[in-house]
């Protein structure tokens, strides 16, 4: 595991397992100026459940773009 420092942000995201959740959240941090440090995933598959953790560098992350486009990503929607 990577060691985190104080310009890095995590998510630990635990939902459905369905196709295209890593593109979802990698492109997303990605198009709104993350670099991603440290990503692990795993699926439960007697539940169903997707499981993942990605750390990422904020020096040119955009925190309000952001904000709008989590949004769009399907896993979040409640």
């Amino acid at each position: 595991m990577h060691e985190t420092t104080a310009n890095q942000a995590i998510i630990l995201i635990s939902c459905p397992d369905q196709q295209g959740i890593i593109s979802m959240v990698t492109n997303f941090i990605s198009n709104n100026g993350g670099n991603i440090v440290d990503l692990d995933e795993h699926v439960d598959y007697t539940d169903q459940v997707f499981f993942m953790r990605v750390a990422w560098e904020l020096s040119e992350f955009s925190i309000a773009d952001a904000l709008y486009g989590l949004k769009s990503i399907q896993c979040f929607q409640g």
